[in-house]
């Protein structure tokens, strides 16, 4: 039931909607589903990075911090969303404090294993950049709009 679910998940997001069964079966086969309670730590805001995770059920609260040094959220990510989606060089570091705002089922692939996946598969990783594309360019259409509706420009 675990793996359907997962399957299922992947196919639903936009970063993984063009590979066929047999891909989504090899990819959801490299995650881990893990279960985390509210408060239990994701990332850390500049720290080690070195998984891709799918939120399966529940919520997660980005903070960063601001130029007082106080953290601020920055947004909640949801069921059927994706963390660590950008990170695919392990020199990356955390770019927010990523914590379970409620119990979170989350499926992780580490990125030693998409690493291993991109010499293994490299059609199936083309898919995933094509779709990580997409995914950067609409959440680029939301920030944009973001920006317009609540930080007005500066007055001359």
């Amino acid at each position: 039931m675990e793996e359907q679910s997962l399957r299922q998940a992947l196919a639903d997001m936009p970063v993984f909607k063009d590979m066929n069964a047999s891909q989504l079966e090899t990819l959801a086969s490299r995650f881990r589903v893990q279960r985390l309670e509210p408060g239990e730590l994701l990332y850390r805001e500049g720290g080690s990075w070195d998984y891709i995770g799918i939120i399966l059920e529940g919520s997660v609260n980005a903070k960063v911090r601001n130029e007082d040094n106080r953290q601020v959220v920055m947004g909640q990510t949801h069921s059927r969303s994706a963390v660590g989606l950008f990170n695919l060089r392990r020199a990356q570091r955390a770019p927010a404090t990523m914590k379970a705002a409620t119990q979170v089922r989350l499926a992780v692939l580490p990125v030693a294993d998409m690493e291993e996946l991109k010499r293994e598969m490299p059609a199936l990783m083309l898919l995933f950049y094509e779709g990580m594309l997409l995914h950067i360019t609409e959440i680029s259409r939301r920030m944009a709009a973001y920006i317009s509706d609540y930080c007005p420009p500066p007055a001359p």
